[in-house]
């Protein structure tokens, strides 16, 4: 009897496990009800402008490579380019290798006018050729461009007087324009005479 009563409280204990399980297979399944929105974390969202616009589209990455060819590019100081470098300096070498012009030559000058001319040969220190020295400054003064005068001291430069072949002093000696010796006188001579010899070779002043 008491075994009876053990296995008819396992059977009704196995059927009430079985009842359960089935009851659960067979229970519909609720839908499920999302969250609220307003009970979920919102990410921020992003500060907006007065405008928005439309965000440009990424340009295409540039190799280091090109943008360093760039960059030395545009920094690159502009110079001309080879052939125009090479024609200017093919145009000042040609310049350089053409010889200068020759200078114009300079005009001759003009012949020195011949004149008549009076030489007196004496000293500063005699004195007949003192008495001469004014009257051949008068004439250097008054006829100067048309008659040469010069004085020579002979006692210092004493070659002249062999040159001339002087023997006495003073000694005045004549020349025509041509440079050709005409008349001679030796002594102390006027102006007045001196001008008169001329005269009569034909030579006025």
């Amino acid at each position: 009897m008491k075994t009876n009563g053990w296995k008819i409280l396992i059977v009704a204990a196995l059927v009430a496990v079985v009842g359960v399980i089935l009851a659960t297979k067979h229970r519909p399944v609720a839908p499920t009800v999302p969250a609220d929105a307003s009970t979920q974390p919102q990410a921020a969202a992003p500060p907006q402008t007065a405008l928005e616009q439309p965000a440009a589209p990424a340009e295409p990455a540039v190799p280091a490579s090109e943008t360093a060819v760039r960059t030395a590019a545009q920094t690159k100081p502009v110079t001309a380019p080879p052939a125009a470098r090479s024609n200017t300096s093919g145009q000042n070498a040609a310049q350089s290798a053409q010889p200068d012009p020759p200078a114009p030559a300079a005009a001759p000058p003009a012949p020195e006018k011949l004149l008549p001319k009076l030489l007196d040969l004496g000293a500063k220190k005699c004195v007949p050729c003192k008495m001469m020295a004014p009257l051949l400054e008068e004439l250097a003064r008054d006829y100067q461009g048309r008659l040469n005068v010069e004085f020579i001291d002979v006692w210092e430069n004493p070659d002249a007087a062999e040159q001339y072949g002087i023997q006495s002093i003073p000694t005045q000696i004549f020349y025509d324009a041509d440079g050709k010796e005409f008349f001679r006188h030796v002594g102390f001579y006027p102006k007045e005479d001196i001008l008169t010899r001329f005269k009569e070779k034909g030579i006025t002043f």
